[in-house]
């Protein structure tokens, strides 16, 4: 008995794994629920997984606390604005070869699993690589530290993602003036995270063990 259910949760976990790659039907759906009816055990569990999978939404919030070699430009409209100290403190850090920029990126993850019964339609990240992308250039990468949890009802959580990116590393053809606009384009008082892209692949935990979703590319203008 134990070995089949071990077999069972196998079967499953292929199953929602195919689903999540060539998008759910009908027919797929079934031939789930007809495995699990042979074995005698409910369906509530996989379709509240598969449906914890699918429901779930991303999408890019506004940049915050966005500083370049410690001097903070969030409230500054664009780079003419800059005092002098902080200016002469940017041109010295360009000229060392280094352009750190430090700031909060908000994920915005919604979830309009509603649940049914007992089940509340929450779901619980488990884990979430992350690669962030600037005008399309590949740059850091990283993890969630800690699990997060995303109610549904159509409920929406903000994820702070603090990032740490030199600028020079990345982007080392472009000069001081074009990197300086850049920053004040993503982080500077009338900046967004428009020319952001991040893509993620999380881990969501099930009845049968934690199933990880595809790459997501997230971005400001849609849900994904």
């Amino acid at each position: 008995m134990k070995s089949n259910f071990i077999a069972l949760k196998f079967s499953i976990k292929i199953t929602i794994l195919f689903v999540m790659r060539k998008k759910t039907t009908n027919f797929l759906l079934l031939s789930l629920i007809a495995v699990l009816s042979v074995y005698n055990i409910s369906c509530t569990g996989a379709l509240d997984a598969l449906n914890n999978l699918q429901s779930l939404k991303f999408k890019l919030g506004s940049v915050q606390n966005f500083s370049i070699a410690g001097v903070n430009i969030s409230n500054i409209e664009n780079p003419s604005n800059l005092n002098i100290i902080d200016a002469a403190n940017l041109v010295s850090a360009f000229a060392s070869g280094r352009f750190p920029a430090d700031f909060t990126l908000n994920l915005i993850a919604r979830n309009p699993n509603k649940g049914s019964g007992s089940n509340s339609g929450t779901a619980t990240m488990t884990t979430m690589s992350w690669r962030l992308l600037i005008d399309n250039t590949e740059t850091v990468n990283g993890n969630i530290s800690q699990p997060i949890t995303i109610p549904g009802a159509g409920q929406e959580t903000t994820i702070p993602m603090n990032i740490s990116v030199d600028l020079v590393q990345f982007f080392r053809t472009v000069g001081y003036d074009v990197l300086l606009s850049k920053a004040f384009g993503i982080g500077g008082r009338n900046g967004s995270s428009h020319n952001l892209q991040l893509r993620i692949s999380p881990e969501i935990s099930t009845f049968i063990g934690p199933m990880r979703l595809g790459e997501i590319t997230v971005v400001n203008t849609e849900w994904r």
